[in-house]
């Protein structure tokens, strides 16, 4: 089959990309390798309109679309945002390059016509793509994005805007899919239509040294680990504060290290709030690859009880290492963590029951698998590249055969 896909990151474009991007290089080079044929469309803005307009990747071609720009565009959007009108400046821009890409998709489709367009829901991508005979259009589903901005506190228009258009994308489908039951749940009821489950191909990136520097010479022996691109309540890093005094109170001894961005006013209010309990506690920055994955396999546990996710790497990563996980229940963590086996499950929102599960880390009642091991159990084989593959292929050709 030919496939389109198109989606608003990506490695090449942005290697620092998180989810969203690897799922798509994942997949799209799984394709190819399988015999498909695979183009990708990603809008560039910025430095990265500097990237070859075509390029070969992976098997796949690689289209950088350019977002057009003009003068009046660009005096309009400076008047709407005087205005305090930024976020139709937003819906604007957003428009334009989900126009964009859908115009270079159809000339490619022309000359080579697709049989399936894959979209990201991401900032209603696909939004502009049309309808065609004979030709399916998939949605995935990698956010459920007003639920994290809900978490967030997020209220303003430019947030409400960007909600709307991930949730047009999705009820504009062929066929939807997310990659968790707590996404696809989400849309299924709000929409009133059937949104798939789709399990993601998962397996650990080789390393990529130079993002950050070697980690610190005088690192603890033992530690619980909190990690997130960006540590914030939604990861749960409050959670993770507020139960670390209270797990002192067995275990004095308890060390916990915290990798990622965070904001500096957020973390000082946390650590003010601890006390004496925040000399237990190492702040890391963003780490490369092979430096993050090297205090995975340092941990005794990962400490990770998100509010809500989607299909977080940050668990997937660990469960990998054979680090056992610490997640929250109605999460979507209990899509990926058996509880009692690769991890615990504690109460969402919970400091209690979160102290009581980093206690059972500490002193050692939270067993540790060898690496590799988890992609062997009856839930990790469903995410191995394989058969997630499989399990996509075959339900883009029952959509295709029920339209």
């Amino acid at each position: 089959m030919r496939f389109a896909f198109v989606t608003t990151e990506f490695p090449v474009s942005r290697p620092g990309g998180g989810g969203l991007a690897s799922y798509g290089a994942r997949m799209t080079r799984l394709l190819a390798e399988a015999g498909h044929q695979v183009d990708i469309f990603i809008p560039v803005d910025g430095a990265e309109r500097q990237l070859p307009a075509m390029m070969d990747w992976n098997g796949c071609r690689l289209h950088h679309v350019r977002t057009p720009r003009s003068v009046p565009s660009r005096a309009l959007n400076r008047v709407l945002r005087l205005l305090g009108l930024g976020h139709l400046a937003m819906q604007r821009y957003w428009q334009a390059r989900a126009e964009a890409v859908a115009k270079a998709v159809e000339r490619r489709h022309e000359a080579h016509p697709f049989d399936v367009v894959h979209s990201a829901d991401s900032y209603g991508i696909g939004l502009a793509i049309a309808a065609r005979p004979g030709r399916l259009h998939v949605v995935r589903c990698s956010a459920p994005m007003d639920l994290y901005m809900a978490c967030d506190g997020r209220t303003d228009r430019r947030s409400r805007a960007h909600a709307a258009r991930e949730t047009a994308a999705v009820a504009a489908a062929d066929f939807a899919f997310a990659p968790s039951s707590l996404t696809a749940g989400h849309y299924s009821r709000k929409l009133g239509r059937q949104v798939a489950v789709l399990p993601t191909p998962v397996y650990l990136e080789p390393a990529d040294p130079g993002a950050s520097g070697p980690l610190p010479a005088d690192m603890p022996p033992r530690y619980l680990l909190h990690f997130a691109n960006d540590l914030m309540p939604r990861k749960g890093t409050d959670l993770v504060m507020q139960a670390l005094p209270l797990a002192l109170r067995q275990t004095p001894d308890m060390t916990l290290i915290c990798v990622g961005r965070i904001a500096p006013a957020l973390q000082c209010s946390l650590t003010r709030a601890l006390g004496p309990a925040a000399a237990r506690i190492r702040f890391l920055p963003r780490q490369s690859r092979d430096g993050l994955y090297a205090l995975i396999r340092g941990a005794l546990c990962s400490v990770l009880p998100s509010r809500i996710d989607s299909l977080p790497n940050t668990v997937l990563e660990s469960l990998l290492l054979g680090t056992p996980v610490i997640g929250s229940r109605d999460s979507s963590i209990e899509d990926l963590v058996e509880d009692g086996v690769t991890g615990v499950l504690v109460a969402n929102g919970s400091p209690q029951a979160l102290a009581k599960a980093m206690v059972q880390a500490w002193t050692g009642r939270l067993d540790r698998h060898p690496a590799g091991t988890w992609s062997e159990t009856a839930i990790g084989q469903t995410y191995r590249p394989e058969a997630a593959l499989s399990t996509y292929l075959a339900a883009v050709v029952q959509a295709r055969a029920s339209r």
